[in-house]
């Protein structure tokens, strides 16, 4: 893709972003919510889906977010693919509804990645993935399978308070996390004792017993 299709692509996004946005929330017109669309390769800076309405289903496999990209509170009612996706300077989806499946496989978040209070409805697949600054799933909740084997955890993972009620934690199983976070990831879920070093599959049991605990 040559630079002139980039810039289009990304005029074509933005302009899309605005007519998306729920018009409850002041943010957009939401007169084009119902229709599909791939944004395969798009190269932008700032990028603002804050409460983005998507009726059908979008792509965004092989996108680079140059800037900072708000997706505060959108809504994914089909499949929704991030798949390959490069965020350079964060990337915000607090209290997103992912009510169909979500792929986040290969995603590199080069600064901190944000999922507090979203919900995962189906599948969410975050295979491969790298966090390379903090990845923050306070309060987030998985209702159907979640997979993040393969993930890299460079930075602290951000799990909420131990007393908090959620229906299923992440499966971390096959996640490589360095055992300083993991170490922190622990003590926001109350475990009384930690272990000098760690597996993802020793943190595993312990989230599966706080899980049956609540």
């Amino acid at each position: 893709m040559d630079a002139a299709e980039e810039d289009v692509r990304s005029t074509v996004a933005t302009v899309i972003a605005r007519h998306v946005g729920n018009p409850a929330d002041g943010d957009g017109h939401g007169d084009w919510s119902e229709h599909d669309y791939d944004f395969s390769g798009v190269n932008a800076y700032d990028a603002w889906f804050s409460s983005a309405q998507f009726h059908d289903y979008v792509v965004f496999t092989g996108s680079e977010f140059h800037g900072h990209a708000w997706f505060t509170g959108a809504q994914f009612r089909k499949a929704a693919w991030f798949s390959c996706t490069y965020f350079q300077n964060g990337a915000t989806f607090s209290s997103v509804q992912f009510r169909d499946d979500v792929y986040f496989g290969q995603t590199h978040f080069h600064d901190d990645a944000e999922f507090g209070g979203t919900h995962f409805h189906e599948r969410a697949d975050f295979s491969g993935a790298h966090f390379h600054a903090a990845a923050g799933f306070d309060g987030a909740q998985f209702h159907g399978e979640n997979e993040f084997v393969g993930a890299h955890f460079h930075g602290p993972l951000l799990l909420g308070d131990s007393d908090r009620a959620q229906p299923r934690r992440p499966d971390l199983h096959g996640a490589l996390i360095i055992p300083e976070h993991l170490t922190t990831a622990l003590r926001q879920l109350g475990a009384a004792e930690l272990p000098e070093s760690i597996d993802c599959d020793e943190c595993q049991e312990v989230f599966a017993a706080r899980s049956v605990s609540k």
